[in-house]
């Protein structure tokens, strides 16, 4: 396994559990929950065509 480090905008709320949504198009989407142990709710990320760097895409986001 090749893993290598991402980098997340600086007001990205680092949580334990995350989701891999998609990877098919040259890009990740990745779903991170961060708005506490019991909200439904994070926010969806999508990287750059490396995978590597990522934005926010959508805040605020009810998984499920």
């Amino acid at each position: 396994m090749n893993l290598k480090q991402v980098h997340l905008p600086e007001n990205a709320v680092l949580s334990t559990s995350f989701t891999l949504m998609d990877t098919s198009e040259e890009q990740v989407f990745l779903y991170l929950e961060n708005h506490g142990i019991t909200s439904p709710f994070g926010d969806l990320y999508i990287s750059d065509a490396n995978a590597r760097s990522f934005s926010l895409s959508i805040g605020n986001v009810i998984k499920g």
